[in-house]
């Protein structure tokens, strides 16, 4: 039985962190700049768009990644479409990162083969030229700045090259020395791929709508804070001002945690720190981060994918991933749909009365 390793290296206007794979996958800005590969033994090769398909690697009897949720989306959205690749089976699908936290290890490529021992250390100029090259440069002082520019360069790619390749006989290296999952755990891996794959459906006119009533909420706080304050405080992301003003009424705080909060107000604070407090509190209920997570990473077809993570704990628990709707405040009220037209009747009557006429 034939096993292929592998590794991609890409680049993209599109903020990987954020929007997540699928959703970068998708972005027309997104390329492949290489595939690093090995057979078995064999010593790692590298493929660039253009060249004829490995097909090594495509008929070996596993495939393997660290961390193959990201190859899997690369290859549906970009080496399939773009590159007539064909598709991976998910039956041949292996993930070295997914062994490694089965084995309670850590995630990281570099660190899991540190925790083991693993004769392979990270090649850090290569990984700074990597972060380099996946995202657009500044304009130099003579380019027209509306256009997008890359580090690249002959020597640039064969470094890179290198570090892919040196990725490639790391995770093979790391998937070795660890035991395979069980066959029930791998069928859950399976399932796990094809949930991430489909996603969900997101309501974006309902979140648009949401997040711009928390932004205008916000705004109204923060202009009662900056009230109460006599403009010390201008907003409730002010943390260290928060803390320095609330100390200055003679009460400890190092954070500003719900806890913490709580003590001070069990204090019998004055009404000045209590409103700033509970004002602060009203803000973080008010945050818009959730839905700015949410539209960033959404696709064009309003399905939000790749937002579990399998066996993220010790235990095998799964856990979330940017956007997680398993952890959104459960509603206070059982009218969700009048809710829900009221957002959106709000929404559109401050759009029409601010539509010039």
């Amino acid at each position: 039985m034939s096993i292929g390793f592998w590794d991609i290296e890409s680049r993209s206007t599109v903020a990987l962190d954020i929007a997540g794979a699928w959703r970068y996958a998708a972005d027309p800005t997104t390329e492949i700049l290489c595939v690093a590969y090995a057979i078995d033994d064999g010593d790692p090769q590298i493929w660039v768009p253009g060249d004829p398909l490995p097909q090594e690697l495509l008929a070996a009897d596993e495939i393997v990644a660290h961390n193959f949720a990201f190859e899997r989306a690369m290859a549906t959205r970009i080496l399939t479409t773009r590159h007539g690749w064909p598709t991976i089976p998910l039956a041949k699908q292996r993930c070295s990162m997914t062994l490694a936290l089965a084995c309670a290890l850590p995630a990281a490529l570099d660190k899991a083969a540190k925790a083991l021992g693993l004769p392979y250390e990270k090649d850090a100029e290569g990984y700074r030229l990597m972060r380099r090259m996946s995202r657009p440069r500044r304009p130099h002082k003579n380019e027209d700045p509306s256009k997008t520019y890359w580090v690249d360069g002959p020597e640039q790619r064969e470094q890179l090259h290198r570090y892919c390749m040196r990725d490639v006989e790391t995770e093979r290296a790391l998937y070795r020395r660890l035991p395979p999952l069980l066959p029930s755990e791998q069928e859950l891996w399976q399932l796990d791929a094809i949930i991430n794959q489909r996603g969900f459906f997101v309501d974006i006119a309902l979140t648009v709508a949401a997040r711009d009533i928390a932004r205008a909420e916000q705004a109204a706080l923060n202009v009662e804070v900056a009230r109460i304050t006599d403009g010390e405080i201008v907003s409730l992301n002010q943390v260290e001002k928060i803390k320095d003003f609330v100390r200055r009424y003679g009460h400890a705080i190092e954070s500003l945690t719900r806890r913490s909060a709580a003590q001070v107000l069990r204090h019998n604070p004055s009404d000045t720190v209590r409103q700033l407090l509970e004002l602060r509190r009203a803000g973080a209920r008010a945050s818009t981060r959730k839905f700015d997570a949410l539209l960033a990473s959404v696709d064009t077809d309003s399905r939000l994918r790749g937002t579990l993570k399998f066996h993220a704990s010790s235990t095998g628990r799964w856990a979330g991933n940017r956007f997680q709707p398993q952890n959104l405040k459960k509603p206070e009220t059982e009218e969700l749909d009048a809710a829900v037209n009221a957002i959106l009747v709000v929404t559109w009557s401050r759009y029409a009365n601010s539509a010039p006429r």
